[in-house]
């Protein structure tokens, strides 16, 4: 998938969603092992954790201190993201943590959430967002639709072959062009 991103940036597509029909893929582990390969490349990477719902991005990138994350930039305190971005937490690779974690609906689908992600696309040469599972909201539609291209993370024995083709055709109806699925076997 690595030279599929590649290709992607290539393009000058600047965005992908990582997204999964059901929690248990290691969706957050994909989003994160591919912004590391994608930065260690070369190219200036930002893993953005958009899964207000259960954020995992900390536990694969431990923050060195805390400056906030997207809920700070999405709250009422409406702060500037570049102020909440951890540069370089490997050569090329910056994240934005999620800042905690929320049940209220309609922050993704905000004016404000795709300015933050317009300011990450001109500022990155890829910005990668974790997204929660399709089948605990419709976060991963409404962040799928603003980047308009996203990566479906399936799982060996975990995932269904109906939930995945409601997902592509879900995120299609949204927008969003998918650009392949992964299958993770471990």
């Amino acid at each position: 998938h690595s030279q599929l991103l590649s290709r992607h940036v290539h393009d000058y597509r600047r965005g992908i969603a990582f997204c999964s029909a059901s929690d248990g893929t290691g969706c957050s582990y994909m989003a994160a092992n591919i912004a590391c390969a994608m930065a260690m490349s070369g190219i200036r990477t930002l893993l953005l954790d958009a899964n207000l719902r259960d954020p995992e991005i900390a536990g694969y990138f431990i923050p060195g201190k805390d400056r906030g994350g997207l809920l700070d930039c999405l709250g009422a305190e409406q702060r500037d993201p570049a102020s909440v971005v951890h540069r370089d937490v490997i050569p090329n690779l910056s994240i934005i943590y999620s800042g905690g974690v929320s049940r209220e609906s309609g922050l993704l689908s905000s004016t404000r959430f795709a300015d933050i992600v317009g300011a990450c696309m001109r500022d990155y040469e890829l910005t990668i967002i974790d997204t929660p599972p399709a089948n605990k909201s419709s976060d991963a539609l409404r962040i799928a639709n603003v980047l308009r291209y996203a990566l479906i993370v399936a799982r060996k024995d975990r995932s269904y072959v109906k939930d995945i083709r409601k997902l592509v055709d879900d995120l299609r109806v949204n927008r969003a062009e998918v650009l392949g699925t992964y299958l993770n076997d471990f």
